[in-house]
């Protein structure tokens, strides 16, 4: 059987996103060893979930700054449209206190989720773990634009 091919949806990612998505994929084969990349991708894609990632980065560039604080992407969960419910993923950060910060500093973010445009987030400290795992969640369902 021949190795599965990257989807075109893939292909069309800004090189950053690819490069959190390949350390995505080293913590996923920690738990599913001998898990090809393409594999990985294309089970993101089928799901929706690389369209959610994707356009949560978008929003990500709004504020620069913040990309480059989320290390690796753990489970991402989307919901058929229509449903008015958050999209989003879990990420691993080795510095939370200055992502908060830098949330904190931009026009978009808030802490509590409530209807309206922008990022929410919320972060869960893990025990004996100097990195902390946090969601971010794209109201994408709600919101058509960052305000």
């Amino acid at each position: 059987m021949a190795d599965p091919t990257l989807p075109e949806t893939y292909n069309k990612l800004p090189d950053p996103l690819k490069q959190t998505l390949a350390k995505s994929h080293q913590e996923y084969v920690k738990g599913w060893p001998g898990r090809l990349f393409a594999e990985y991708i294309n089970d993101l894609d089928t799901g929706g979930h690389l369209a959610v990632i994707r356009d949560v980065y978008a929003r990500c560039t709004k504020e620069p700054k913040l990309w480059p604080f989320i290390q690796a992407i753990i489970g991402p969960w989307t919901y058929a449209a229509g449903h008015n419910i958050s999209q989003g993923f879990n990420f691993l950060c080795d510095k939370p206190d200055e992502l908060l910060k830098a949330l904190r500093g931009s026009s978009f973010f808030r802490e509590l989720i409530t209807g309206g445009a922008g990022l929410h987030g919320v972060h869960l400290k893990l025990a004996k773990n100097p990195t902390i795992l946090l969601n971010i969640l794209n109201n994408k369902a709600l919101n058509s634009r960052i305000s």
